[in-house]
């Protein structure tokens, strides 16, 4: 039996739905986290491509008797009528919609009979499971302004629309003949399950749908393993992310070429930009709200080996980045320079700056890694950008898309409540398998996962922070006197890391990669129950979790120190 067997709650990245993420023990839902965000995010799927979280832009994937599938006519036919839950879905449950439209004999080219969904994108695809539950008929779809009419059988077919412009809606109906020719009949009984758009030409494995809101991130950045992303609110100040052919970019000695090759989302919605030959700045800039202290943007070399980061402020930050060889050089004080491979010859490259007044964020074309500020290139350079971010904010996040207006994604919440036949508050172990995106975090120094009792009165903790590179176990009990903290500091917290702290009568200890910390022996125990919730933060919502998290595991008996040195292991 391995120590896995015998734990009481295994937390790792697998399965979810929305709202929820399934705990491995137990396996009957009384494990499974809540997960909280209410905005979409993005994360890197496991083909290493960046994407939304869902990628399915449609809500209600599987409910049209929703109210936000509006159901309409023209003034001719009959408003559609919707009947949950009436046949079998491709799945094999019983959630397929029955949808009856009726022409009332009409025949003209006007909108007769429809339901839809707004919806605001560009170069997506609509997809749809439908059939026909009597004769076979011709209904036609519609996404943005693309419009196909399709023949309708009595079996179960997934029907696909691309459209490469605007997209504002997501329709399906029955018209006259503007459409594609007369429909081959003036009514349609109809069946209809897992409605999805998602951005590119072709589409995605289906995804389904509430209110896309509250989907937990599994994300492959690390590997081909995912790992739970946890993250801040944080707002890209930066509009028009990936649109540098936007007036919201002032351009520089440079032309744009918008959606003119794949980008890390795997669709091609990423700009070349060209210089113009001059011996001169090339450059595109956007300003943005004064106290942006992380910049970003994903970058690829056509011609164009080096570009520059850099903003305005006080402290006039610059770094420079090496396309070809994915090398990052600070030119300025008090600032970072990084540099992350994404694939394809695709590097997002970061500048992150302590400048509280910087603001505009310059995309700037380089010589070198070591050129000062604004350097003149005699150069015709081409190269690729997408996804910009500015952020107030020590690191960089995951990227935030925008269109005309900054857009906040909201920080992930996750915690479960009430299970205090999970933990044994007496004795037991908590492990976690984790790292962070910073070093050292000023403004939030302490990131916790922890069993608590709802409050930070009584708690055992593992977490991130303090000073730089510190990992930590407390035990605090308010209403025993216990009050214990392990500390260390040399370990690289961006990196993974296992952790696990012991508690019990005459025995609390604190492992970290396999190396016993420190312990304890006093005697204070906590009472029976007293411990009710794994939370991401210190108990009652404050200083939460920020990084990744691979596993968090509770058992409900103290291990011994020599399993816990196997647990903790790397």
């Amino acid at each position: 039996m391995s120590l896995l067997d015998t734990a009481s709650l295994i937390v790792t990245p697998n399965g979810y739905k929305e709202g929820k993420l399934y705990s491995v023990i137990p396996s009957d839902g009384s494990g499974d986290m809540s997960v909280s965000r209410a905005t979409t995010a993005t994360r890197v799927n496991s083909a290493g491509l960046v994407e939304l979280v869902p990628y399915n832009l449609l809500q209600r994937s599987e409910q049209f008797d929703n109210a936000y599938w509006q159901k309409l006519n023209g003034g001719i036919g009959s408003i559609p009528t919707v009947t949950a839950n009436t046949a079998t879905a491709p799945d094999g449950t019983l959630t397929a919609d029955r949808i009856q439209l009726s022409l009332n004999g009409g025949t003209s080219g006007s909108v007769i009979s429809y339901i839809n969904a707004n919806v605001s994108t560009t170069a997506a695809t609509f997809s749809i499971y439908a059939k026909s539950n009597t004769t076979p008929c011709t209904i036609y779809f519609r996404s943005g302004s693309t419009v196909t009419t399709i023949n309708i059988t009595t079996e179960w077919q997934r029907f696909e629309l691309y459209s490469s412009g605007a997209i504002t809606v997501a329709q399906f109906g029955l018209r006259g003949g503007s459409y594609g020719g007369a429909v081959n009949s003036n009514t349609a009984d109809i069946s209809v399950w897992g409605a999805q758009l998602n951005e590119g030409s072709t589409a995605l494995p289906y995804q389904k749908t509430e209110t896309r809101l509250n989907i937990p991130r599994l994300d492959y950045s690390n590997g081909t393993c995912p790992s739970l992303l946890v993250e801040p609110q944080r707002t890209n100040l930066a509009r028009y992310s990936s649109s540098f052919d936007n007036v919201a970019w002032t351009k520089g000695a440079v032309s744009v070429t918008a959606n003119n090759a794949i980008s890390p989302s795997g669709v091609q919605d990423s700009d070349l930009v060209t210089a113009n030959g001059a011996n001169t700045q090339h450059y595109v800039f956007q300003p943005s709200s004064a106290g942006a202290k992380t910049y970003s943007v994903f970058a690829k070399m056509g011609t164009q080996r080096y570009i520059q980061i850099l903003t305005s402020g006080t402290a006039a930050p610059v770094a420079n980045f090496d396309l070809q060889d994915g090398v990052a050089n600070m030119s300025g004080s008090n600032s970072t320079a990084t540099i992350e491979d994404f694939g394809n010859g695709w590097w997002r490259c970061i500048l992150q700056t302590n400048d509280s007044l910087a603001g505009t964020f310059y995309i700037n074309y380089a010589n070198s890694l070591t050129m000062g500020r604004f350097g003149a290139t005699i150069s015709s350079g081409t190269l690729y950008l997408w996804g910009a971010q500015a952020e107030v904010g020590r690191y960089p996040t995951s990227l935030i898309p925008t269109q005309a207006a900054t857009v906040t994604r909201n920080a992930d919440v996750i915690s479960k409540t009430g299970i205090s036949s999970l933990i044994n508050s007496e004795e037991g172990v908590l492990y976690a398998e984790i790292k962070g995106f910073i070093s050292l975090d000023t403004i939030e120094p302490n990131r916790y996962i922890t069993l608590t009792n709802g409050t930070s009165n009584e708690r055992v903790a593992l977490l991130l922070g303090g000073n730089v590179n510190q990992l930590r176990a407390i035990i605090y009990s308010s209403t025993q006197s216990i009050n214990l903290s392990f500390t260390t500091n040399l370990t690289d917290v961006k990196q993974y890391n296992k952790l696990a702290v012991k508690y019990k009568s005459g025995d609390y200890a604190f492992f970290l990669n396999g190396v016993k910390i420190g312990g304890s022996i006093i005697t204070n125990a906590f009472p029976a129950n007293a411990l009710t919730d794994l939370s991401f933060n210190i108990g009652g919502g404050t200083q939460p979790f920020r990084g990744y998290a691979k596993d968090v595991i509770v058992y409900n008996t103290a291990l011994t120190d020599a399993e816990l040195a196997t647990l903790t292991t790397i």
